[in-house]
């Protein structure tokens, strides 16, 4: 399909969507008619049951004066009897109020008005002379009785279906008061009955009112349906419809609503012929209509395809040229109105396009021959190679490492699995590539095709991306030899000193206990006398440590397994540590976790790693601080260690670093130590095949946590059974 034609079926399809919408309204119109005029009967009734409602909560509002018949301590005819007759006097609708006793008597002459109630003669002269009895005047004391009945019995007010007295309609209210009294009310309804009988709904249907039976209530409309017209159907919801109602005027349709307070239903009525009558020629003209706008829809579309869709098309094309660097052949300039302008700009966009575009070409490859220049004089190696292991390219530093041709510019074949072939950098390399880490560091030693040391090297890698999408991995190649000669060569001496200097130390023992036992020092020379001796044990522990972890990075400690138990190691560290943090006015606990207990170590060993933990916990830990000392098996199936504290913490910035030679925390108040404890624990830790680590925050304490294998590593001597 050419483009003229898809502009034309989309303009087509958009100009006849309306026509379309409005032909499937049409058809689905009675639907739609019988659909508001549901909504609109639905509201009618709903707004009557509101009208009833506001009655209904006027009349609550006009019986406010109930609570000052109930205020008095006792009753008083005569408070009560003022009471009602302010209450009458104040609202004209409470036509008849009458208080009535525990045994049903009136207590004085009801207040009503004696036209609306059939009075005798004995009656007015009865009430003018107020006197009360067992006849309330003017009721109908089986209406009034069972009302009051109720009242008392639901100890609540009770309203009673609508009366009529000289065909003004009053709806009847009894409310028990204390002392097994009622007050019985009758309120006039004739205003709501006045609204409620002037609303029409449509040109001949009208509002009605249901009783809780669905008969209708005299007063309104009196003559539509019929006087005595019944709702067929149940009346079971808040509202409800229905589409087909009977009378003797024909069908109906009609929607209901409840008036709870009243208990009844307000309904809107209306002949279904009415309801649903649609205009003679309706449909004609309707389907007139639809076929002028499709010929109509149909001509402009066409119409305005034939102008827009050429210089479009064009226009398209030159774009496709320019896209591939195509500049040989302008658009012509032609077209209806702003097209003409429209080819006339792109022109000179593509002309100002061509003229950057061999600008950038040239700034491109001016760039790209410099950073080349910057790469292969670097004095690193530099590796780039693809997610798939092709190398994409190596610079001459490179190339001189991996014992390659320097002169050469050629890629080599077979990947960069075939120049590299030291184990660690190639998994360091795997793991780059498959994306399992996104940067890499290792120190490798390289070796020449004949086997000879290359030296050692810093491998650096990390995979390069290009804005949002990974391009593939860079490897860093750094000459580290001296480096590691002159570390080595620093450790041995220094190591030798420390060797010296305790081989030194050791008569210093024998010397401080003679001076003591001579007798011939006075109390000055022995405190000075400690606190030499003070200083070689601490010379001496530090030498000492530094000896061990000597012996452990040089490979040469082996581990004496036995087996051991995690109670028995706990026991131990309370009797040693106990006194101790009593003392200093701190609470240490020693708990046993999940069994089981029982484990290989070297005891001699980790008893030391437990014992600086918790003798760091100590001298951090303030007073009235606690520590907590636990151990127990994991679900990986090693013992897990944990010494706990109250102390200051450990910055995030630090958390790395503490298990390093000669680290401290940061800003730490106890500098006694030399750095090099935490460091001991480390390697003793790995020695056994664990790991250590330490969870702290500022002001929340530390928690150090080391787990080893129940089972024995297999650099170790066991004497386990």
């Amino acid at each position: 399909m050419s483009f003229f034609q898809r502009f034309l079926v989309i303009l087509l399809a958009f100009a006849l969507l309306p026509a379309v919408l409005f032909g499937l309204w049409t058809i689905n119109s009675n639907a739609a008619e019988r659909a508001n005029a549901k909504r609109f009967h639905l509201e009618i009734a709903k707004l009557s049951a509101q009208m009833a409602e506001t009655t209904a909560a006027e009349m609550n509002k006009s019986l406010g004066f109930i609570e000052d018949l109930e205020n008095g301590s006792k009753s008083n005819s005569a408070r009560d009897s003022r009471v009602l007759e302010q209450a009458a006097a104040g609202n004209s609708k409470l036509e008849y109020l009458s208080l009535f006793d525990s045994s049903g008597k009136t207590e004085f002459p009801p207040i009503l008005d004696p036209d609306l109630y059939n009075l005798s003669s004995p009656e007015r002269q009865r009430i003018s002379q107020g006197r009360t009895g067992r006849s309330a005047s003017g009721l109908d004391r089986a209406l009034s009785d069972a009302l009051m009945a109720a009242a008392k019995k639901s100890k609540a007010a009770q309203i009673g279906q609508v009366v009529f007295r000289k065909n003004v309609p009053m709806i009847p209210v009894a409310y028990p008061l204390s002392g097994g009294r009622c007050l019985y009310i009758e309120y006039s309804l004739k205003d709501l009955w006045s609204k409620l009988s002037a609303i029409k709904v449509g040109q001949s249907g009208r509002l009605i009112l249901l009783d809780s039976n669905g008969k209708k209530i005299a007063g309104i409309a009196p003559k539509f349906p019929s006087s005595h017209w019944i709702w067929s159907g149940n009346l079971n919801q808040e509202s409800g419809w229905n589409s087909n109602l009977k009378s003797k005027r024909g069908s109906l349709v009609g929607a209901y609503h409840s008036i709870p307070t009243f208990n009844a239903w307000s309904v809107s009525l209306e002949p279904r012929a009415e309801a649903f009558a649609r205009p003679q020629g309706y449909a004609v003209k309707v389907l007139s209509f639809f076929l002028f706008l499709c010929v109509i829809s149909v001509a402009g579309a066409w119409w305005v395809t034939s102008r827009l869709a050429p210089p479009l098309e064009r226009l398209a094309l030159a774009a496709q040229r320019v896209a591939k660097n195509d500049f040989s052949k302008p658009l012509p300039e032609e077209g209806w109105g702003e097209l003409k302008s429209v080819a006339q700009n792109f022109n000179l966009m593509a002309g100002a396009l061509r003229a950057f575009h061999n600008l950038q070409i040239e700034k491109v490859l001016e760039e790209r021959a410099l950073i080349l220049g910057l790469v292969h004089n670097i004095p690193e190696g530099v590796i780039m190679a693809d997610f798939n292991g092709s190398i994409l390219h190596i610079n001459a530093v490179g190339r001189l490492i991996l014992g390659l041709n320097v002169l050469s510019n050629e890629i080599p074949p077979g990947g960069i699995r075939s120049i590299i072939k030291q184990p660690k950098l190639l998994n360091a390399i795997s793991e780059l590539m498959n994306r399992k880490k996104r940067e890499s560091h290792t120190d490798i030693e390289l070796f020449s095709s004949s086997g000879q040391s290359s030296g050692i090297f810093s491998a650096a890698g990390t995979i390069v991306n290009s804005g949002k999408k990974d391009i593939g991995i860079l490897i860093l190649l750094r000459d580290i030899t001296v480096e590691k000669q002159l570390a080595k060569m620093k450790e041995d001496f220094f190591h030798s000193v420390a060797h010296d200097i305790g081989n030194l130390l050791t008569p210093f023992s024998a010397f401080f206990s003679l001076l003591r036992k001579s007798g011939h020092i006075d109390d000055g020379e022995k405190k000075y006398l400690g606190y030499s001796e003070q200083a070689r044990a601490r010379l001496g522990s530090l030498m000492k440590d530094i000896l061990d972890i000597a012996k452990m990075e040089s490979g040469t400690l082996q581990l004496n397994l036995d087996a051991t138990d995690v109670g028995k190691i706990l026991e131990n560290m309370r009797l040693l540590y106990g006194v101790q943090a009593l003392g200093k006015g701190i609470n240490i606990e020693f708990a046993t976790g999940t069994p089981p207990h029982d484990f290989l170590c070297d005891k001699e060993l980790l008893d030391r790693v437990v014992m600086n933990l918790i003798g760091n916990a100590l001298k951090f830990t303030p007073t009235n601080g606690a520590i907590t000392v636990s151990a127990g098996s994991v679900k990986t199936g090693e013992i897990e260690f944990c010494v706990a504290d109250t102390g200051p913490g450990i910055p995030k910035t630090a958390l790395q670093s503490v298990f390093g030679k000669f680290e401290q925390v940061p800003g730490a108040k106890s500098r006694s130590g030399y750095g090099l404890g935490l460091a001991i624990c480390k390697k003793v830790v790995e020695l056994h095949g664990g790991r250590i680590w330490v969870e702290s925050e500022l002001g929340k304490g530390s928690r150090f946590i080391f787990r080893i294998p129940r089972a024995a590593p297999t650099n170790a001597t066991s004497r386990a059974a």
